[in-house]
């Protein structure tokens, strides 16, 4: 039964849809101020992968560390760093050496290493990646090895401050690790990092670059007067428990989109002339529904989308393969005997010039094995992270057709160019 303190579900949908349009115009209203004021220019966004773990982020935050970093600024951003890490533990004393991907031998590569008189900071970098089986119970067994009469802090880099999971932990207990995160750790030393080099504007822009690019990867992308707008309309009437319906589905709308796009995806394709089929990383056919995993934080799915055969090379296929990890790409993988592995190798030492020829037409990229060669979206898309690029405009119909049309419409140029190129047949 309706009281004054509950709201039915039609005026309950009213009062959503108004609160809805309300912080709509709030947004509208300072991306508008910000188009007037700001540029929307990061240098760190165009020139790689927002989450690549190593090249972008280990790189730059390794670089700051860095007394003899090109920032010529000495030991002030690691002193600034070890301020922050140190909390209730003694003091950090002198200056440490900085290594970025130091391999380890048998224990692996750390992706920061500080290296002082008396103690050694092992950092480990996650952004998306899933832990390795023992990777922190190896890097501490790597410090103790390498640097026996020193103290070893483990640091474990997450976006949120996020605990590692027991399969990296091993034998270890979650009180040998400290947690620290980009959201507030990272910003903060980069805040005042930046404050520090006020007078050196190329260093102090880039780091602010790099700030902004955080704050979009830990979703803080308001600024504080557009915060508190928001947070006065919740605190209205009955808004803040009509809002909590909606972080209450939001998790399940995510998945509900992912499922839209791979759907319109395949059905575009198919108009275009193109059987795509939907598959996970061994390409056993699935169904959509393996989408529903996407965002469980242990043995999350993944590594999952549409293919289609284009090639045969004897018992290698080669199939175009639309898939996502976080992000969305799609290229020219290996099939062996009807099973995707790392073939790369195996096929091209067949077919040295199939490299060149599929490289020519997707753009050439890292070494793969599991690729020959592969691309992101013009527009790039990032489930895992919606404020990176246009993803979160996904949820528009007009947008999200329009970005379906203009994938399918590469992926089909692909196909018809790889049939002109290499004087086959494409299977249909």
């Amino acid at each position: 039964m309706e009281t004054d303190n509950y709201l039915g579900t039609g005026q309950r949908y009213i009062v959503l849809v108004k609160l809805l349009k309300d912080i709509s115009s709030i947004n509208l209203k300072y991306e508008k101020l910000q188009e007037a004021t700001e540029s929307n220019f990061n240098i760190f966004s165009i020139l790689r992968k927002e989450s690549d773990e190593v090249a972008l982020h280990s790189r730059f935050i390794g670089e700051l560390l860095d007394p003899k970093g090109t920032h010529n600024r000495g030991q002030l951003f690691q002193q600034i760093f070890l301020q922050q890490i140190q909390g209730d533990k003694p003091e950090f004393k002198g200056s440490f050496s900085l290594y970025i991907e130091r391999h380890m031998g048998k224990h692996g590569r750390i992706d920061l290493l500080l290296v002082g008189d008396d103690d050694v900071i092992v950092i480990e970098n996650k952004i998306y990646a899933d832990d390795q089986p023992k990777q922190l119970q190896r890097y501490k067994d790597a410090a103790s090895d390498y640097y026996s009469s020193k103290s070893c802090q483990l640091y474990y880099l997450t976006l949120y401050g996020t605990g590692p999971s027991v399969n990296s932990l091993d034998s270890l207990s979650t009180d040998d690790v400290e947690c620290i995160s980009y959201k507030t750790l990272i910003k903060q030393w980069l805040e005042l990092c930046a404050k520090e080099v006020y007078d050196f504007p190329i260093l102090r822009e880039t780091i602010v670059q790099y700030r902004k690019l955080i704050e979009k990867l830990t979703g803080q992308t308001l600024n504080e007067d557009q915060k508190v707008e928001i947070k006065e309309l919740l605190f209205k009437g009955d808004n803040f428990k009509q809002a909590l319906a909606i972080e209450e589905v939001i998790t399940e709308a995510k998945i509900d989109l992912q499922k839209m796009v791979w759907n319109e995806l395949k059905i575009s394709l198919q108009d275009a002339g193109y059987e795509f089929t939907f598959v996970n990383y061994h390409f056993e056919e699935v169904n959509v529904d393996v989408c529903n995993g996407f965002y469980d934080a242990y043995k999350r799915s993944r590594f999952y989308g549409l293919q289609h055969k284009v090639l045969t090379f004897g018992e290698y296929d080669v199939h175009l393969y639309l898939e996502v990890e976080d992000c969305f790409y799609y290229g020219f993988t290996v099939i062996k005997n009807n099973k995707r592995g790392q073939f790369r190798a195996e096929l091209l030492s067949m077919q040295p010039e199939l490299k060149h020829q599929l490289e020519s037409l997707v753009g050439s990229n890292e070494n793969d094995e599991w690729w020959l060669a592969w691309k992101y979206s013009t527009d790039k898309v990032n489930f895992k992270n919606f404020n990176e690029g246009n993803t979160v405009k996904l949820g528009n119909p007009t947008f999200r057709q329009k970005w379906v049309e203009e994938v399918v419409t590469d992926v089909v140029g692909l196909l018809k160019k790889c049939n002109e190129i290499l004087a086959v047949t494409t299977v249909r």
